[in-house]
């Protein structure tokens, strides 16, 4: 975001109670809702919805929390309003009972903060609805007419801000269909898009992108444009600019997702579809080894410094269906593998999981009855009756298209989740259990189903199949961190699967290696995701596709990033919701409920950074480009974040002020002393550590584990504070590190 930053003014701006409430000393919690209203007649789910589809990554990207309330359900009561930063609205309908909610809508507009009305208003336009919608008009600066200006009025633009439109599409030259709008003399509002039209005779000027002191305004068809045949969305506003207008400035710490220990993370998951499938890599007289047994050689175990998160479905490893004892064999192989974290991926493998939300036995079987049908035709089904083969088969999916992967026996909740993943855990060496659940086919599990994860005590992730590459390039098509399902939150994967590259597994098999696109588009100019890697066991199967993940994993093996086991990236989201931002003061946030978030960002910051003596369970910052990644240690479950000017002096003369700049590895337990510095550690590969604030001179860098020395090292601090270390140690289980001066008397064990 392009915003303007000051020593005071950065903090809050926006919310004028949060402002006003901390510059007194007095608590206020900043309000990052968004409520979210749609009609469930039209769209059905959130999931359907436009918020969910285009604004909704936007919002998490800037730190807001989306709650959806479907207006089909009634209008919502006066609880769901408190604490909320803005309502949203992106309709292209009218919704049901529209005179009411159009009513209800204008009285929000004189107690919530913002109202941001993009697309239809959501009713016809009759006198009685206009007054209604005035008082939402007016927080804008505009003003409703009466008038309405046609799609084939002539028309050309007057008014057109650069900064905000033009981002991915070009605005059309010709005026869409839309209510007259114009702006309210002293009104306030930032109109970015403007056409002057002919209407009745006179020439009038229409804004249809504007936002103001009490939200934004966009009329259909100004915010992005879609391709029909391509059938792709591509933004026409910035959207990232525009949420920062209609919103104000967003000036509190970002909970960030993205980011651990001032890097950017990485984390991977291969689930176990394709397990069986025969593979001509490494063939030998004995024959051909399954995908699986190539996967563990190929892109496990030659990369020991990567986690991979393993999911299996029972259903491969059954005696007399895709599996048996060699596919069992495989799985021990893997999940004994250090950097390995076990997951289940089902039981059956369900591929419609909306079909399994009122489950039907018999429809199932009538299902599976006529795809055996369509695919052996009738002389093959005479010739099953008579010899009685193919009784196996008809109950395996086998690239039909059917429900679930495996049908054997009626679908049952309990043993796809629960069962799976007690059977998952006995193939897993002791002490090692399954840590998620990744979920197959569509991805797309009912309330239920990811309700029966969050009881098992596990996280849940896959879903969301996104592209941001020459094929696909609009950040319309980066998906949002979740979706939300009842009441229960599905965890979106990091990026698209290879499904997303091949034509779902049928063409350019080595077409997975274009994800290093997605890497660099949602790196800069920001940073809207970390680094993850979705695959299954058939890439193993074929010497391109193979190839493709290879690549990418030999990329990731020495970029500088932060590799984290999956199950950690699903809670880290989990917090991102959960986390409460309380201001203190102008400068100050204490951070509560976050649970394993561990980082806080803030956009265009160039005149400050963190104050460390008035801040708590703060472990360092990290600055790239005008974006400061603030590291927060994981076993201080209340933070206080404290900012100052950057240009106040600070001179290093002990280590109050040592603040870790970026690691490989994810450090927590800090303890800054007066020569010492002590903290836990842990992590994959060679441990990195960046650190500033240090005083000047020579520091030992110790490592133990149970007592016992695993490494040493000297560390050197230059004129500015700043200094390097990297330590060669096994850290997948935690380490106590000692940083102390040189000449410290502290004896080296």
């Amino acid at each position: 975001m392009r915003v303007v930053a000051g020593c005071l003014f950065f903090v809050l701006a926006q919310l004028s109670i949060t402002l006003s409430a901390g510059a007194q000393g007095v608590e206020a919690v900043v309000p990052r809702r968004i409520l979210a209203l749609y009609d469930g007649a039209v769209e059905p789910t959130p999931t359907d919805t436009q918020v969910h589809a285009l604004a909704e990554s936007i919002l998490d990207h800037l730190g807001y929390v989306v709650e959806y309330h479907d207006l089909a359900t009634g209008l919502p009561q006066p609880d769901r309003l408190e604490g909320t930063a803005a309502i949203l609205t992106m309709l292209t309908y009218d919704v049901r009972d529209s005179s009411r909610y159009l009513a209800w809508l204008g009285r929000q507009a004189r107690t919530v903060p913002r109202i941001l009305v993009l697309g239809q208003f959501g009713g016809p336009l009759t006198e009685a609805n206009r007054r209604s919608l005035a008082p939402v008009l007016d927080g804008l600066g505009l003003r409703l007419t009466s008038d309405y200006v046609g799609a084939d009025a002539p028309s050309r633009i007057v008014t057109l801000d650069r900064r905000l439109v033009g981002f991915e599409s070009e605005v059309n030259p010709i005026a869409p269909g839309h209510p007259l709008v114009t702006r309210r003399r002293g009104g306030g509002a930032e109109v970015a898009l403007e056409y002057e039209t002919e209407l009745l005779g006179r020439r009038v000027r229409s804004t249809v992108l504007a936002t103001g002191p009490r939200g934004a305004y966009a009329a259909s068809g100004v915010l992005a444009s879609v391709d029909p045949v391509l059938r792709e969305t591509r933004w026409i506003v910035d959207p990232f600019e525009f949420v920062h207008r209609a919103l104000g400035v967003p000036r509190f710490p970002i909970p960030d997702v993205t980011t651990v220990s001032g890097r950017r993370i990485y984390v991977a998951q291969m689930a176990g579809d394709g397990w069986n499938d025969g593979s001509a890599i490494g063939a030998d007289e004995a024959g051909r080894p399954i995908a699986a047994e190539v996967a563990t050689r190929e892109l496990v175990a030659a990369f020991p410094d990567l986690p991979i998160t393993v999911g299996v479905t029972l259903g491969d490893l059954e005696d007399g269906l895709g599996g048996g004892k060699r596919a069992r064999d495989a799985a021990r192989a893997l999940f004994a593998l250090p950097q390995v974290e076990v997951a289940s991926a089902t039981a059956t493998r369900p591929l419609r999981w909306s079909f399994f939300d009122h489950y039907d036995r018999a429809e199932e079987l009538r299902l599976v009855a006529a795809a055996d049908g369509a695919s052996r035709g009738v002389f093959g089904r005479i010739g099953a009756a008579v010899t009685g083969s193919g009784s196996r088969n008809r109950l395996v999916a086998d690239g039909r298209d059917l429900p679930r992967a495996y049908l054997q026996t009626a679908f049952d909740l309990d043993s796809e989740i629960a069962g799976a993943l007690r059977e998952t855990a006995t193939l897993a060496p002791p002490g090692k259990a399954p840590a998620l659940y990744l979920w197959s086919g569509d991805a797309l599990p009912g309330e239920a189903a990811i309700r029966a994860t969050r009881e098992a005590g596990i996280g849940n992730l896959s879903g969301g199949e996104m592209r941001f590459d020459p094929s696909r390039s609009s950040v319309a098509d980066v998906a949002p961190l979740a979706r939300k399902v009842g009441a229960e939150r599905q965890v979106y994967a990091l990026a698209g699967s290879e499904n997303s590259y091949t034509k779902s597994w049928t063409d350019q098999f080595g077409a997975y290696r274009r994800l290093a696109d997605f890497f660099r588009r949602t790196e800069e100019p920001r940073r809207l995701k970390g680094v993850g890697l979705g695959f299954h066991a058939y890439s193993a199967s074929r010497a391109a596709s193979l190839g493709a993940v290879k690549e990418l994993l030999s990329w990731a093996e020495t970029a500088p990033l932060a590799p984290i086991r999956s199950s950690l990236y699903a809670a880290m989201v989990e917090g991102f919701f959960t986390t409460r931002i309380v201001a203190l003061d102008v400068a100050t946030w204490r951070i509560e409920h976050r649970g394993a978030l561990r980082t806080l960002r803030f956009d265009a910051l160039p005149d400050q950074t963190v104050d460390l003596p008035r801040s708590h369970g703060v472990l360092g910052s990290n600055r790239v480009g005008d974006r400061l990644y603030v590291s927060l240690d994981p076993d201080v479950p209340v933070a206080t974040l404290a900012l100052r000017d950057r240009s106040m002096p600070q001179e290093p003369a002990d280590l109050a002020n040592a603040a870790l700049t970026e690691s490989r590895w994810q450090i927590s337990r800090l303890v800054r002393g007066r020569d010492r510095l002590a903290f836990t550690a842990e992590g994959f590969g060679q441990g990195d550590f960046l650190w500033a604030g240090m005083p000047a001179g020579a520091w030992h860098v110790t490592a133990r584990r149970d007592g016992r020395v695993v490494a040493q090292a000297e560390m050197l601090a230059d004129a500015d504070g700043v200094a390097s270390v990297s330590l060669s140690a096994d850290a997948r289980s935690p380490l106590e590190i000692a940083i102390t001066r040189r000449d410290a008397t502290e004896a080296v064990q």
